[in-house]
């Protein structure tokens, strides 16, 4: 196991995170491209096992970093549903840990398979599309289980349709801003250079 050790507001965001559960099912985390949302989900599902965890975003690429990070951090079993992979549902060979897309899950035959009583955790990477149709469809399938919690993580909690992300999540448990994280030294400033094309319309 890679012993990582987290950045202060990587661990507030964890904290504020299990205590944002105490009183809501759904909550949100928002932070910056770059400063880890990977990273925090993986110690929540890390502190949140023995109970099992799902964690579903829409591109392969976001399927495999996870795979590894949390493979890397916690040693749990994890195995993707996506396209041709299926994860293991026999009595004998289930995972600690799925991770699948949206798209896969919206096969009725895909999502059935995952009895939602079987999951303590539901991870929504890039949850700022958490309000369109297809999430909706697993994410309420997954809620049926009232003991259910469910993380969303973003680098952009505004949509640009205006679907309102409180349709699905009842709280923002933290939220970490880009100059913030500029100023305490995380990310590098932002630099804006104009390129000057003579001629063009």
């Amino acid at each position: 196991i890679l012993h990582v050790i987290l950045r202060p507001y990587q661990n507030s965001s964890v904290d504020a995170i299990f205590e944002a559960w105490l009183k809501s099912v759904a909550t949100l985390l928002v932070l910056p491209t770059g400063c880890g949302k990977t990273q925090v989900f993986t110690e929540v599902i890390r502190r949140v096992h023995p109970k099992k965890s799902i964690v579903i975003a829409h591109r392969e690429e976001l399927i495999t970093q996870a795979r590894a990070r949390i493979e890397q951090m916690t040693g749990l079993k994890c195995e993707v549903e996506m396209g041709g992979l299926k994860a293991s549902d026999t009595l004998w060979n289930k995972a600690d840990v799925i991770i699948a897309t949206v798209q896969t899950l919206n096969s009725a035959d895909r999502l059935k398979k995952f009895r939602p009583e079987d999951f303590g955790l539901l991870v929504i990477d890039e949850a700022h599309r958490g309000t369109c149709c297809t999430y909706r469809k697993v994410v309420d399938h997954f809620r049926q289980n009232p003991e259910l919690r469910v993380l969303g993580l973003t680098a952009t909690p505004d949509r640009l349709d205006e679907q309102a992300l409180g349709q699905v999540f009842e709280s923002v448990a933290f939220e970490y801003a880009l100059p913030d994280a500029i100023d305490d030294g995380w990310l590098v400033p932002v630099v804006q250079n104009y390129v000057h094309i003579q001629g063009l319309d």
